[in-house]
């Protein structure tokens, strides 16, 4: 019988909540495209539109910076 070697586990990152926090509020800003902006910095954008959402709703233990227009 012939047995294989277990497969390395994948781990999700886990990235810290000020990377996450940085990123939500300069995706915030007028103009800026989430989708570019999680490209730019190695992430889903998905991800980055999760962790939008969750910012928003007060999930991350800050109060959500409402972005000024000019």
């Amino acid at each position: 019988m012939k047995q294989t070697p277990p497969k390395p586990s994948r781990r999700r990152p886990n990235f810290p909540l000020d990377f996450k926090i940085k990123l939500v509020e300069q995706a915030l800003q007028p103009g800026v495209s989430i989708a570019k902006l999680a490209r730019d910095n190695g992430i889903n954008d998905n991800l980055l539109f999760n962790w939008h959402q969750l910012y928003r709703q007060g999930k991350f233990g800050v109060q959500p910076k409402i972005p000024t227009t000019q």
